[in-house]
């Protein structure tokens, strides 16, 4: 399984506020990935071969879909490990291994529309409008290709020297790194637009070393507002123009652990970043609103960096160290209202996303955790 940090992970839009008192609803064991979700329904990948769709309004099991009845898959198919699954639209994407497949469906049904195989390593996939961006690793070279998903076919491709830690898309542009640079590039035909490097932005004084060190660009980025705001290793939160490139502001967090990420909801004025703090920032300027120390607030509980999700009046927080657990915070004074146990030894996988009124977290155990709202 992957930790899924691309496109969609860091900004969130309006959703049904769940509140901040949940209760466990389910736990669904053997899952391959995180579910996905439209207005009706939720799609598990399950390590059988087997897609659960169950509806958005009260969970009920609406139908299984087993791929190996369909012979495309089962020609070059062992198992279901590596299943991924993407929506848009009356369309799922499902990677499994070295191919893609796409499928119509329609009234729960599933028709393959498009296959491609022989992609050696995918790296990872995602979806901007109507095409599909996919992600190969080629070993000495990461190869990203985008396919049309109207037409089903193959429309640009270009190269480059490592694997993006992450890709944002605005318009008709593409923004991703390479290597220590965050590159801006023109979705029609891959050319360069403009280079910003922005890792010596983040140099440090490493004491285990005795050496100076510049700080890597985290898996953390959101566009806001004409911007790109990201996180870089050991407390740098640096906001670049989408245009040129060039540095807005950039705020130094208070930040021992490796890591800083951010999340951001739609049509706020705030984004959040965590680190050994949590604080939020001023989207315009960088300034810090409010911040509190992490590590003390949550005590014997420590933040995994990057398990962090967000509704209108609550921050979602998974903690692998120590005591696994999802945290539920009011985003309004950081105050903890809740702080719900999980499986002991489970170290978390991608983030808690708000599905229709429900709150979703996976761990490695390929355990799927839903909670729910308690009124």
């Amino acid at each position: 399984m992957r930790d899924n940090v691309f496109h969609n992970t860091r900004r969130q839009m309006p959703s049904v506020d769940v509140g901040c008192v949940l209760g466990l609803k389910h736990k669904i064991s053997n899952c391959t990935g995180t579910p996905v979700s439209d207005k009706k329904f939720m799609y598990i990948p399950m390590s059988n071969g087997i897609i659960k769709i169950i509806t958005i309004e009260n969970l009920e099991l609406k139908k299984e879909i087993d791929l190996k009845d369909f012979a495309e898959i089962l020609e070059n198919k062992g198992d279901f490990e590596g299943m991924y699954l993407l929506l848009h639209e009356d369309m799922l994407i499902i990677q499994i291994d070295e191919a893609i497949y796409l499928f119509e469906i329609k009234t729960e049904n599933f028709s393959l529309l498009m296959k491609m195989d022989d992609l050696f390593v995918i790296y990872d996939s995602f979806i901007y409008k109507n095409s599909l961006f996919i992600s190969l690793d080629m070993g000495d070279e990461n190869r990203l290709f985008l396919a049309s998903l109207a037409e089903q076919n193959k429309v640009v491709e270009f190269v480059q020297d490592s694997f993006p830690k992450f890709i944002l898309f605005e318009t008709e542009h593409i923004f991703l790194t390479d290597g220590n640079n965050i590159v801006c590039r023109n979705i029609a035909g891959g050319t360069v637009i403009w280079k910003t490097e922005i890792a010596r932005y983040g140099n440090y004084r490493d004491e285990i070393w005795d050496s100076d060190r510049e700080g890597d660009i985290t898996m953390y980025a959101v566009i806001i507002d004409k911007q790109i705001i990201v996180g870089v290793d050991k407390g740098q939160v640096i906001s670049l123009d989408i245009e040129n490139g060039d540095v807005n502001w950039i705020t130094s967090l208070n930040a021992e652990s490796a890591k800083v990420s951010l999340i951001y909801q739609e049509g706020e004025s705030s984004i959040y970043a965590s680190a050994n703090y949590l604080y939020e920032l001023d989207i315009k300027t960088g300034a810090v609103k409010k911040s509190i120390n992490i590590d003390q607030a949550l005590g014997e509980l420590k933040l995994d960096v990057g398990h962090l999700g967000i509704s209108n009046s609550c921050l979602f927080m998974g903690t692998s160290k120590g005591t696994p657990a999802l945290v539920v915070m009011d985003k309004g004074n950081f105050e903890i209202k809740a702080s719900h146990p999980l499986d002991d030894n489970c170290e978390l996988y991608g983030y808690p996303a708000i599905m229709g009124k429900y709150l979703t977290l996976m761990d490695f155990s390929k355990q799927l955790y839903i909670f729910e709202p308690i009124q």
